[in-house]
């Protein structure tokens, strides 16, 4: 659709621009429970919560946060924290079920996951690559349209199109940002969005979205 402003001055259009994307990674959301004496020192608490991690995805770059200690009634202590880390969808395949089984037990002290949550959301470095390419997809088309305009009107009396002014919208952020499921194993409850919805040439499975941009295009007589 074309609003006019006085055509021999102003001409603005909208453009569109879609990608089908697929995310081949989940972040994994743990919280992580332990029961200790109070003679347990930090190096054996930090080295055994790092195995309950490893033994339910080997080799994942974990980052921990949120910890909380308290003393319990029975003198032992108790500590939660969160720990998170972005893997392959295949490493995160059935991990309620290896969640609830993964348990470390060492002198006196336990360490279980309480709660897991997975999120198939897009990294924020992939929102940032699809953006980036789909602006660039969109001037580009700007510019292209802008010739045929021009080439279309051409005059001797009548000074030549410009772009004037590009106005981006991406509104489908929401949907790369916000999609997650959670089991919560001490209350039994779930809430999931099923993700995975094809093959990627490796046949990985992987969430696609499809993903829109729309640009509201100015072009305006050249003085």
């Amino acid at each position: 659709m074309t609003e006019h402003n006085d055509i021999r001055d102003k001409i603005v259009f909208i453009l569109r621009t879609e990608e089908m994307v697929t995310n081949l990674t989940v972040k994994v959301i743990a919280t992580i429970h332990a029961a200790i004496t109070p003679k347990t020192n930090d190096s054996f608490l930090q080295s055994h919560i790092r195995d309950l991690m490893e033994a339910l995805i080997p080799d994942a770059k974990w980052q921990f946060s949120n910890m909380v200690r308290a003393v319990h009634p029975s003198g032992m202590e108790t500590v939660q924290l969160t720990a998170m880390a972005r893997v392959k969808e295949a490493d995160a395949a059935h991990l309620e079920e290896r969640a609830q089984q993964v348990k470390v037990q060492s002198e006196g002290c336990s360490f279980n996951i309480s709660k897991i949550q997975t999120d198939n959301s897009f990294p924020t470095s992939l929102v940032d690559e699809i953006e980036s390419r789909m602006r660039l997809a969109l001037l580009l088309k700007a510019r292209t349209e802008c010739d045929l305009i021009n080439a279309a009107l051409a005059s001797p009396s009548e000074r030549a199109y410009h772009v004037s002014l590009v106005s981006f919208e991406n509104n489908d952020q929401h949907q790369m940002l916000s999609h997650a499921s959670t089991r919560n194993f001490s209350s039994g409850g779930s809430n999931k969005t099923p993700y995975g919805t094809s093959f990627d040439d490796d046949n990985a499975l992987g969430n696609t979205q499809k993903v829109q941009m729309v640009a509201d295009v100015t072009l305006a007589r050249r003085f």
